[in-house]
């Protein structure tokens, strides 16, 4: 009996060191392997604040491009050339300017409709340009819409300096509530072209 004794304290003795051992090779084995995962975004450097998440650049609101690199508005920024023809108004052709706005995702647009005298406020959201609902000189004018943006020469060495605009949009004059559509009730959208 003394010799069973000693024969399964030995025995339980040589379990601990065995299962202490297994666990010990476990967990150098779990940091080993974990250590030589490399890390994804490591060689990736985001600009603009950007994030990575898996070797890729999350982008902060108003930038875009691989390492967040773009600001957005850039490409819709500059001097129009805008053609048209509304369900109310004639054939039209007047020029007009894209400009930053106060915020690094907002724009200008100055001589809306070649009539308005207060700048236009549009968001930029990759490739669109939204204009939400808004009154204009004192509220005699009211507009909302839309526009995408295409690059016609995308090989030039100047970012969207050939772009065009397919611009639809509702001008409403608030005197008399005449509305004017432009891409709707029959009319094509508005057509800008970088001058």
């Amino acid at each position: 009996m003394y010799k069973f004794s000693i024969f399964t304290r030995e025995y339980n003795n040589m379990k601990k060191v065995f299962l202490s051992a297994i666990t010990f090779l476990g967990l150098f084995s779990l940091t080993f392997l974990t250590s030589c995962t490399p890390d994804p975004c490591e060689q990736v450097n985001c600009a603009y604040s950007g994030v990575c998440e898996n070797g890729a650049c999350l982008c902060q609101i108003g930038y875009e491009g691989v390492h967040c690199e773009v600001i957005m508005r850039d490409k819709f920024k500059g001097i129009y050339v805008v053609n048209e023809d509304g369900t109310l108004s004639g054939i039209n052709q007047y020029a007009t300017s894209v400009e930053n706005g106060d915020q690094v995702n907002k724009l200008r647009i100055k001589n809306f409709k070649n009539i308005v005298q207060q700048d236009v406020i549009a968001t930029v959201n990759a490739d669109t340009l939204i204009i939400a609902y808004q009154q204009l000189d004192s509220a005699t004018y009211a507009v909302e819409g839309w526009a995408t943006i295409k690059d016609i020469n995308p090989l030039s060495q100047h970012y969207y300096q050939q772009a065009v605009m397919n611009f639809y949009y509702k001008f409403t004059n608030l005197t008399n509530n005449e509305v004017d559509e432009f891409g709707s009730n029959g009319s094509a959208p508005s057509n800008w072209a970088k001058d």
